[in-house]
């Protein structure tokens, strides 16, 4: 289905064509209906529409004046005439089937996915961290793999490369040639008087 079909109840338009315009499905992005869908209805001003509902057909609002900034646009745009009605409305939605096909697309999948996590409690909200870092944890290691593969190493060796560089001051690892051999005793020294100091300045508790 293509921006120039203009014979069905439901256009799907591409990402230059997706215009605030009578017909266009949008989700409420802020406000006491958040994460709702509406349908622009006809225009009041320059920063401000109004907006259906289509007697719960995309959701309970009324037919009612929202600002532009709380609208998030999506592909989907009914066929409909400007200022229709609402049951017109509630028809051409049930015709097109648009909840489904929202249902379906990246933004409807992230939109139920925000839902969901608005409904965790506190251990759903842990449970949820430390999956996310499990799945991190294994990314890193895959990835580490694959470096090592390239590199014609072991993962342990490179592991070890890594952790040696980061002991390694900045200023001295992005330093080459006969100058980083001085800089790299500079370094250190004043590491050195560092720790000397703040160990003179540390306080005894007895």
């Amino acid at each position: 289905m293509s921006s120039e079909e203009k014979s069905g109840p439901l256009i799907v338009d591409n990402v230059e064509n997706r215009l605030v315009e009578p017909g266009r499905i949008c989700l409420i992005v802020w406000g006491n209906n958040y994460r709702k869908l509406v349908c622009i209805v006809d225009f009041i001003d320059r920063t401000r529409v109004l907006v259906d509902g289509g007697k719960g057909k995309l959701s309970n609002i009324r037919r009612k004046s929202l600002p532009l900034r709380w609208l998030q646009v999506t592909k989907f745009r009914l066929n409909i005439e400007r200022s229709a009605l609402s049951d017109e409305v509630a028809k051409v939605t049930e015709e097109s089937n648009v909840i489904e096909e929202y249902k379906k697309s990246s933004m409807g999948r992230r939109n139920e996915c925000i839902k969901k996590k608005q409904k965790l409690n506190d251990f759903g909200r842990f449970k949820l961290y430390y999956i996310k870092g499990q799945f991190k944890k294994q990314v890193a290691s895959e990835l580490l793999a694959l470096r090592a593969k390239e590199k014609n190493i072991d993962v342990k060796e490179l592991i070890k490369q890594k952790n040696t560089r980061r002991n390694v001051h900045p200023v001295v690892r992005r330093v080459t040639g006969k100058f980083k051999k001085k800089l790299s005793a500079r370094v250190n020294k004043k590491a050195n008087a560092r720790k000397q100091r703040l160990k003179r300045q540390q306080i005894k508790y007895t």
